[in-house]
């Protein structure tokens, strides 16, 4: 199984990211590694711009035009054809899933929306799905082809505090945007905690539900 994970710098600023431990373990120069990214920077920390893809006009603007695309062509094109060249991995979508948090988690499931012949299974935990509007949500899923297969997606949001809140209309409106488009109901999981808040604690409580979703 290959199971790839995103997340924004959160409340965690030493975070550790798949990229960047690819990049500092494997590849040795960072910057030249990047470069295969285009619009990424050279810290090998992902930034919120670089985890929002450009699907209209954001409710708000200090995430107008966003480098999600490019981050996802730096995944499907640098990051996993490395790590099936040189790991013991499944390289078929039964055994390949994304996961992210946040802006993370926006991110994740537009990379499986992209390539849902490359991903069987999606996690977005607390995504920032409220960054668009349903309209351009529909307009987009609309959009897709889906004749390679429908990711299973799991989505989650807390309660708990004013961004877990503010996050949660997007989160609960998904799992209708995509019945819209006759997604399957049976590939459709969504969950919600009350009290939990916008911060990696609570993202590493509800992750093994995830993973049970993962392996179901």
């Amino acid at each position: 199984m290959l199971l790839l994970g995103l997340t924004s710098l959160g409340s965690l600023p030493n975070a550790s990211f798949l990229t960047e431990q690819l990049v500092r373990s494997n590849l040795g120069n960072v910057s030249a590694f990047h470069e295969d990214a285009g619009h990424l920077g050279h810290t090998g920390i992902i930034c919120d711009d670089e985890l929002t893809p450009n699907l209209g006009t954001p409710t708000d603007p200090g995430y107008e035009d966003g480098h999600g695309a490019y981050f996802c062509d730096f995944l499907m094109k640098t990051v996993i054809p490395y790590v099936e060249k040189n790991y013991n991995v499944y390289t078929d979508r039964d055994h390949t899933a994304i996961c992210g948090s946040s802006s993370g988690g926006i991110e994740s499931f537009y990379i499986a929306m992209e390539h849902p012949e490359k991903f069987g299974t999606v996690g977005a935990l607390s995504p920032a799905f409220s960054l668009f509007d349903n309209e351009t949500w529909n307009k987009y899923l609309t959009k897709k082809d889906f004749s390679k297969g429908y990711p299973r997606v799991y989505i989650y949001c807390g309660e708990g505090n004013d961004l877990e809140s503010a996050l949660l209309p997007g989160a609960k409106d998904m799992p209708e945007n995509l019945s819209k488009i006759n997604y399957p109901a049976e590939n459709i999981y969504y969950y919600t905690a009350k009290k939990a808040l916008h911060n990696e604690l609570y993202w590493r409580v509800i992750f093994p539900d995830f993973l049970k979703y993962l392996y179901n």
